[in-house]
């Protein structure tokens, strides 16, 4: 089955299953899938059967009857010349303006605390969304159900900050998009080109240091509103 031979479910479920770090079989909720696509379960079982006749994907039946399945590397090379414009176009009618999206704290590598003070990034920040980002990134490794929501936003446009070049040294571009938290709380989920992280896990911006503004330590449980749909300075 070439790509263009695909439906559009079938791609969805393999850039789903792509963005996975590692290769390490995953427990496969269904229920993400069914709210978003309004396909029925049965219908969606049946795509993923036959992605697995076909080679794409295989499953463990070892672990009790939870659906776990990973990519195969016949999956991982397809899901890679997927284009994702096929699939927003696809998902786009079925999304909510905006989107939640809950996780747990973690401390990360100190990498943003770098990047958020590059001026080309700082300009832009305030340009676009309005405000000057407090040096460093608040890290969440979000939750199994939550992941579908993290992985649209890799397919979204957001507001985009666009990558330079500084003395030889490229630094990519990065995808924001505005985002609530505590109700009040303004800032921007950010999607990094070049990052280290997976879908698994959402680096979020503000003009405060979230962790003190929040009451926030690793472990900590936060809740963020997304705005799917996003204009620049209209955070």
């Amino acid at each position: 089955m070439r790509n263009e031979q695909l439906n559009s479910l079938s791609k969805i479920l393999l850039f789903y299953l792509s963005k996975i770090k590692g290769e390490s079989f995953t427990s496969l909720k269904l229920e993400p899938f069914f709210a978003l696509t309004k396909k029925k379960k049965e219908e969606i079982r049946t795509t993923l059967n036959l992605l697995k006749i076909l080679g794409y994907i295989v499953e463990n039946s070892e672990e009790g009857p939870q659906l776990r399945v990973s990519l195969t590397e016949k999956g991982f090379r397809l899901a890679s010349t997927l284009d994702k414009r096929d699939i927003l176009h696809f998902i786009q009618p079925y999304i909510k303006e905006r989107i939640e999206i809950k996780g747990k704290v973690f401390t990360g590598k100190g990498e943003g605390r770098y990047y958020m003070r590059l001026p080309q990034y700082v300009q832009q920040f305030r340009e676009k969304l309005g405000f000057t980002p407090y040096p460093g990134t608040l890290n969440i490794k979000i939750s199994s159900i939550n992941f579908l929501h993290s992985v649209i936003l890799d397919i979204l446009p957001g507001i985009v900050i666009e990558g330079f070049e500084v003395d030889g040294k490229v630094y990519g571009s990065v995808k924001c998009f505005p985002a609530e938290m505590d109700k009040e709380v303004l800032g921007a989920v950010i999607k990094i080109e070049r990052t280290d992280y997976s879908s698994e896990v959402i680096e979020i911006i503000s003009p405060h240091y979230l962790r003190k503004k929040l009451n926030l330590v690793d472990g900590s449980v936060l809740e963020v509103r997304v705005k799917t749909k996003p204009r620049s300075r209209n955070i």
